[in-house]
């Protein structure tokens, strides 16, 4: 075989790959949420907004609670390094159980007095309960988001 004949061969297989790929990881993706409509989780999305010149953040998260419960509460709290200093806030909010995923926002405000959010990254820390008051997470997500313009 001559040499432009393996590289032909080469990029075809590399092209074929590729298109696997693609049709499959977009499903992955889909189906990180179980699909079990008993199922309880919340992710948090990787990008959150600056509001009110960083006195808020809007946080997107994505929740999947049993339709057999009316509502669920999903809380986030978010904590920044700015020099020397931290800021952290928490929000919450109720969200309607449908068995399915679906997004929200979660809007974390600063208390009146403290540092404001700056865009940047932070640490975001999610959790879904069945109830608002003293009741433990039945899922919860942690990672870095990235804080940015609104």
């Amino acid at each position: 075989m001559t040499r432009t004949r393996l590289t032909s061969r080469g990029a075809v297989l590399t092209v074929l790959g590729g298109a696997v790929l693609a049709a499959i990881l977009p499903v992955s993706a889909a189906v990180a949420f179980d699909s079990s409509p008993d199922t309880w989780q919340v992710q948090v999305a990787s990008t959150a907004g600056l509001e009110a010149r960083g006195a808020a953040v809007s946080v997107p998260v994505t929740v999947q609670c049993p339709n057999y419960y009316s509502s669920a509460s999903v809380s986030v709290t978010l904590t920044q390094r700015q020099g020397s200093s931290t800021v952290s806030a928490s929000g919450a909010t109720t969200v309607k159980c449908t068995g399915i995923p679906s997004g929200d926002t979660v809007y974390v405000v600063v208390e009146s007095g403290q540092r404001v959010f700056k865009k940047g990254p932070a640490a975001a820390v999610a959790a879904i309960s069945p109830c608002q008051y003293y009741c433990s997470p039945v899922d919860t997500d942690s990672r870095t988001i990235t804080i940015g313009g609104h």
